[in-house]
């Protein structure tokens, strides 16, 4: 059981996925360090969260070949159509020796792009950028859309967030820490300057759970706000209103306009 939800920010164009830490069945559950979001050996334009049983990520994530080298196959080129022609057939000979029992989903985000792809091989690209899958993904699903409209002036990684602890909240199976990666890209020499002990890989993938060693099953998944970053939320949010009152004003002198004429 999990939780795993993509989206694609409309202003940067990345798509991002986040995920939980948790494994469970219907008698118990644990934290595990394996990440519901990875690359593909050869692949970091790629990224892959998954939902159910561990065998299919677990084949995903280290077995070579799952997709070209990036020198063979342009990011460009992996559409809607390569995943149905070309990675359905390398899925469907992984799972063939699968059970009922073994279930599970995948979330694909390629650029600006995300497919969820399901058990019966079917490959889904949702209308509005964002979707999840798992035991929490419903709740999740809803949540960030709520953020989304509410409060778009939140940076991308705490909705995201956000929307995981709510899924986590209500759902037995899905727990933190989480894990969010992003396609963005990020210059080498920033990457150099980033602080060994917090995971963080090169190309703006970021682990959020600091330290794979101080996971504990018990760890609390709050969110902790400095005074600065509340400020800049609040700044935020008073550019986002003031813009929305200066379009309803332009619309309003625009109607008293054609009542004078």
């Amino acid at each position: 059981m999990t939780v795993a939800l993509a989206y694609i920010d409309p202003d940067s164009k990345h798509a991002y996925i986040a995920a939980d830490s948790c494994a469970s069945n219907a008698i118990d559950r644990s934290i595990v360090k394996n990440c519901k979001v990875f690359n593909p050996v050869g692949r970091r334009d790629i990224l892959i969260g998954c939902a159910g049983t561990f065998r299919l990520p677990n084949l995903l994530q280290f077995v070579p070949g799952i997709f070209p080298a990036e020198d063979e196959l342009a990011t460009e080129d992996i559409n809607m159509s390569y995943l149905i022609n070309e990675f359905t057939p390398v899925v469907r000979a992984l799972t063939e020796d699968f059970d009922d029992s073994d279930a599970w989903e995948l979330l694909i985000a390629v650029k600006d792009r995300i497919y969820r792809m399901q058990m019966d091989l079917s490959i889904i690209e949702p209308a509005d950028n964002v979707d999840a899958i798992g035991l929490g993904g419903s709740v999740a699903l809803g949540a960030m859309k709520v953020l989304n409209e509410m409060a778009p002036y939140m940076p991308v990684e705490q909705r995201l967030k956000h929307a995981l602890q709510v899924a986590c909240s209500t759902c037995q199976g899905c727990s933190g820490p989480f894990t969010l990666r992003s396609t963005e890209d990020v210059p080498a020499d920033i990457v150099a300057k980033i602080p060994k002990d917090k995971k963080r890989e090169s190309r703006g993938y970021e682990i959020i759970r600091y330290n794979d060693e101080d996971i504990d099953e018990d760890e609390p998944s709050e969110i902790t706000l400095s005074l600065d970053d509340i400020k800049n939320m609040n700044d935020r949010e008073m550019k986002h209103r003031s813009k929305k009152r200066s379009k309803k004003d332009l619309v309003k002198h625009k109607k008293k306009a054609s009542y004078v004429k």
